[in-house]
């Protein structure tokens, strides 16, 4: 997977690391290519990238990215982040056979 810009030095909600001053950082076209990677990665099998856009699809926090997508016949799978002064939404957004990150 070719995220060449994505820096992980810590865990998710590993404060203490935070204070010590670890952090992870990455980029919009980082996750794009994460996304891509998970719903088209010649690297996971048909299953594995049903199962991730299945769990996409499965997200909870909808005021973001879907709530802008009023139509039946577009699925959208997102994943929201928030930190303090900081907030994003990442998705997949299919209509029929053709997919968008």
């Amino acid at each position: 997977m070719e995220m060449h810009q994505t820096i992980l030095q810590r865990k998710m909600l590993d404060f203490t690391s935070i204070q010590l001053g670890r952090d992870n950082f990455t980029t919009p076209a980082d996750i794009v290519a994460c996304l891509k990677a998970g719903v088209e990665g010649e690297e996971l099998t048909e299953e594995s990238r049903n199962t991730f856009y299945s769990i996409l699809q499965q997200q909870q926090f909808k005021e973001k990215l879907p709530a802008y997508i009023n139509d039946d016949t577009i699925s959208i799978g997102n994943k929201t982040g928030a930190l303090p002064g900081v907030e994003h939404d990442c998705a997949v957004i299919s209509m029929g056979s053709t997919g968008y990150s």
